[in-house]
């Protein structure tokens, strides 16, 4: 009989939680495991490369919440005490709606969607209200991933809730010797899971090909691939992208994504004044093609715990910079497999500049991942997911 497995995940955008989960469903044997995703918000970019024997549950029309006699009522009381200028009984009666509205989003999967519905695991895919959810709904065991180095990302749920998962899973030791140093009463619970990427895929969509923007003769091309958020540090990419202009570097540097910062970040370009030097290309369904094309990868975030952005990069052989995040030093093998610097816009323009500038140290850092080590990758991860789903 098989085991029923329940993944639970915000959404199918393009980023590298949601690339992780895709990679994670298609390795799983659909012999062995009846799969269920349920995504809790209308983000679904990805969600053609789900396997087709996984069962896609979305979450319906959240906008109901608003509607309930509780919430009309509060929002009734948030405006009158408004108008009547009371502003802290205004906002009593605001954080009291959304206090109900978060506690209905989490009951709903179990009490409407999964009602009859006894799951052999829940697997939280990452630390979110989807954390919650999990919590309520009827498992045998439970799991949660954490893709975050940062041990106050969601403290209130990881002191809430945590305590009812069986399996916390990082995806390095690093970051696992964090959670356990900060949560001492999931110390016992923590393992590690590294994150696995497809090489051969990796390989096979960058060769597929795009329509390229053309950097001109002598024109050193830099990318970084992410979404634009503030945790990923494009404000630093943009800051040492004025100072690689000072430096009389002649570079194009593409920005592959978009995100919530977009905005801003285009702003802080305008006013460095490297608009020329900067192309930020949206999300694209195939990025890979233009990681292939650049001749350096960047990686300027401020928190990583294992980007599978670099580890991509490394697939196609490019030498890499990256600030000195957990996940890039763990990946970089703390500066053998490539340049670390400060998190700062100088730190990170003088170490790219230090790859521009000297052929020998560039070439040390190109080609250095093996197909042997993809294949052993390959194998602890599958052998890890099945340990874990079997327990």
């Amino acid at each position: 009989m098989k085991k029923k497995i329940l993944f639970i995940n915000p959404s199918l955008r393009q980023g590298g939680v949601e690339h992780s989960l895709i990679t994670a469903l298609k390795i799983l044997d659909p012999e062995k495991y009846e799969i269920t995703l349920f995504l809790y918000t209308d983000m679904t970019d990805l969600l053609s490369e789900v396997p087709d024997y996984v069962k896609v549950v979305l979450q319906p029309d959240r906008t109901r919440y608003f509607r309930k006699p509780f919430c009309i009522w509060k929002m009734t009381q948030y405006k009158l005490y408004k108008a009547l200028g009371r502003e802290e009984k205004a906002e009593e009666a605001r954080k009291s709606m959304y206090a109900y509205i978060h506690r209905r989003k989490v009951a709903y999967p179990a009490e409407r969607l999964f009602a009859d519905v006894r799951f052999d695991v829940v697997v939280s895919y990452t630390l979110h209200i989807g954390t919650e959810m999990g919590t309520k709904i009827s498992a045998g065991r439970r799991y949660v991933l954490m893709h975050s180095s940062d041990p106050a990302y969601h403290r209130e749920i990881i002191e809430s809730v945590l305590g009812d998962y069986d399996k916390v899973v990082a995806v390095s030791d690093s970051v696992a010797e964090i959670y356990r140093e900060n949560y001492r009463f999931l110390a016992d619970r923590i393992m590690t899971l590294p994150n696995y990427v497809d090489a051969s895929r990796i390989r096979e969509l960058a060769r597929a090909g795009a329509a390229l923007p053309a950097a001109g003769d002598g024109t050193w091309v830099l990318a970084t691939c992410g979404r634009i958020s503030h945790e990923k540090g494009f404000d630093l990419a943009v800051s040492a992208a004025a100072l690689l202009k000072e430096y009389g570097v002649s570079f194009r540097w593409l920005f592959i994504g978009d995100g919530a910062e977009r905005e801003q970040v285009e702003q802080l370009a305008r006013e460095k004044k490297v608009v020329d030097e900067i192309l930020i290309t949206g999300f694209l369904e195939n990025p890979f093609p233009y990681v292939n094309a650049c001749d350096i990868y960047v990686q300027p975030s401020y928190e990583e715990a294992q980007p599978l952005a670099v580890l991509e990069a490394q697939i196609l052989g490019k030498p890499i910079v990256s600030t000195e995040t957990v996940g890039g030093k763990t990946i970089l093998e703390n500066g053998k497999k490539g340049v670390l610097t400060p998190l700062t816009a100088a730190g990170l323009a003088d170490g790219i500049y230090a790859l521009l500038t000297d052929d020998g140290l560039r070439a040390s850092f190109e080609n250095l991942f093996r197909p042997e080590d993809g294949e052993r990758d390959k194998q602890a991860y599958v052998a890890g997911w099945e340990a874990l789903l079997s327990g």
